[in-house]
């Protein structure tokens, strides 16, 4: 391990506690999820048999990266008794010059480093494979925008649930198709996943968890989605999408509109529009009762109306002075802005909004009904989606899980009834909701070691 960069972690880290949670819950994926380790050894021994090549013997082995997950198991095994019988670790062999010790000191050196210095995976990048970020990125490839004032054409909103995918999107057009994708696709409204989570989680009253940074916040807003998936994907629908769209254009009308007041000194506006934005949702939340901001007209206009801005530019003021207070408790205000201690303050900001402020809200009851059959519809969209998944499979692969889910009894009475029908497709179909079970149900079965 002498060429390792670190030493291992502990258990509290949040990768080596993944490694050990899948050695003790589900060893036989290990191989699937661990990325392995990089080794070096000298004199290496080859033996190559009917079965294939297999290395029989080597001098000097060292891990060079991998440290976390080999300290893991060998705690894990220690610690907490562990079975490492079908665990399997895949691993990258170099094989180094005993001859040029020099340069085999180098060469273990740099593997090492470049081993480690690769573009870091955030976990904003493992979370864009969630079904949530799968509809947004099918929304706003299919819907256009209302045409601008003045516009001869309209555009889309392009979601980027995955880093580089704007750009991936361009590299096989010609110039021609280049300029029409852009024209259709201007850069200035790329979307990432982390901007959908601090929009979102400004406008749901968070900005000291939006303060606390791109990766921070996007977690929580993770742990959020994931919640509220379970319990009813059909409200993120065409409607979801379209409103988080007019908080985007929200968002960046302040961030345009702040550094021209006079009030305004460098620094600290990223903290001044998550707090004003969230400030002006409380104000009408507890000032108009039954009403609230009628984002569909923003997303219609793609612009804030004056009214808004009018209101945007007083709570802005106000927030900057209230967190750069001299008498607030904690000295650097951008570590102010991530305590909850600071949210707390600005809710103290004594703001009315002027009543013509109305003429930019919309009532609740409307926003229920509206939203109420963007579910419908997004229901009936999602089971038709997963009706055509099913069709993708033969009767006789359905068979093949029935006999699984039987053998393991992870089957439901709903699930052993769509599986039915499945079982007789094309002469009988499964309806939406069943196709749904189905789907759910062979999620089930592969992460048990099913295999189709």
């Amino acid at each position: 391990m002498e060429g390792n960069v670190r030493s291992f972690l502990s258990t509290k880290v949040a990768v080596n506690k993944k490694i050990r949670e899948t050695i003790l819950k589900c060893p036989s994926m290990f191989f699937a999820y661990n990325n392995g380790v990089s080794a070096t050894a000298m004199d290496v021994q080859l033996e190559r048999t009917a079965s294939g090549t297999h290395i029989v013997g080597a001098r000097d082995f060292q891990i060079i990266n991998g440290g976390q997950t080999t300290a893991s198991l060998s705690n894990t095994r220690h610690k907490d008794k562990a079975d490492l019988e079908g665990i399997y670790v895949q691993m990258k062999l170099t094989e180094i010059d005993e001859s040029d010790m020099d340069r085999s000191t180098e060469l273990v050196r740099n593997i090492s480093r470049s081993s480690n210095s690769q573009n870091k995976v955030t976990d904003a990048d493992f979370f864009s494979t969630h079904p949530f970020h799968i509809r947004m990125e099918q929304h706003s490839r299919r819907i256009f925008a209302p045409a601008e004032s003045g516009a001869q054409y309209e555009t889309k909103w392009f979601y980027e649930r995955a880093k580089g995918q704007f750009l991936q999107a361009q590299m096989r057009l010609t110039p021609a198709k280049k300029r029409q994708f852009l024209l259709q696709n201007p850069k200035s409204k790329v979307i990432t996943k982390t901007d959908l989570a601090k929009v979102r989680n400004t406008w749901s009253e968070m900005p000291h968890i939006v303060s606390k940074g791109a990766q921070t916040n996007f977690m929580k807003f993770a742990e959020l989605i994931d919640e509220a998936w379970t319990t009813n994907d059909s409200q993120f629908n065409e409607r979801y999408f379209t409103e988080s769209v007019a908080l985007v254009i929200l968002f960046k009308h302040l961030e345009a509109l702040i550094p021209r007041q006079e009030w305004y000194e460098q620094g600290y506006r990223a903290n001044i529009v998550t707090y004003s934005l969230a400030l002006l949702h409380q104000l009408i939340r507890k000032q108009f009762k039954n009403m609230e901001l009628d984002l569909q007209s923003i997303w219609q206009r793609q612009s804030v109306p004056e009214s808004v801005t009018k209101a945007l530019e007083q709570i802005a003021e106000q927030v900057f002075y209230r967190i750069t207070d001299p008498n607030r408790p904690t000295i650097n205000v951008t570590q102010w802005c991530k305590r909850e201690g600071c949210w707390n303050s600005v809710q103290e900001i004594n703001l009315i909004l002027p009543a013509e402020f109305s003429s930019v809200l919309i009532g609740k009851a409307e926003v229920r009904a509206a939203e109420k059959e963007a579910r419908k519809d997004q229901k009936m969209l999602s089971e038709t989606e997963a009706q055509v998944k099913v069709l993708q499979y033969s009767a006789d692969q359905w068979k093949k899980l029935s006999a699984f889910a039987i053998q393991k009894r992870m089957a439901s009475p709903d699930e052993n009834m769509a599986l039915k029908y499945a079982c007789q497709i094309p002469n009988k179909m499964p309806s939406g909701y069943q196709s749904q079970r189905l789907l759910a149900l062979l999620d089930r079965a592969l992460s048990e070691g099913f295999n189709l």
